[in-house]
């Protein structure tokens, strides 16, 4: 089973992060503050975490499937979190 409650949740907060980092980052003298980077190292931890959980638990329901839509949508889930994990990275 897909832990939907726990993925929405995930997914909230960082959603919430990134509104905020999005306001605090247009003023520069608030973007040099250590809470604002506090905020986005937070940011990148819960991100590259919830990257991490949707590889190991949903995008291996999906592969698993017999479903070849549901190995397609994983497939290109999978490639955009590369992707991501690539520019987090750095």
């Amino acid at each position: 089973m897909i832990p939907f409650q726990g993925l929405n949740e995930k997914n909230h907060d960082i959603a919430e992060l990134s509104k905020v980092l999005k306001l605090l980052i247009q003023d520069r003298e608030i973007c040099d503050t250590s809470i604002t980077c506090e905020l986005f190292e937070r940011y990148t931890t819960k991100v590259k975490d919830q990257i991490d959980f949707e590889d190991k638990t949903l995008y291996s329901i999906l592969l698993a499937s017999a479903e070849n839509t549901h190995n397609a949508l994983a497939s290109r889930f999978l490639e955009g979190g590369r992707e991501l994990k690539r520019i987090f990275n750095k």
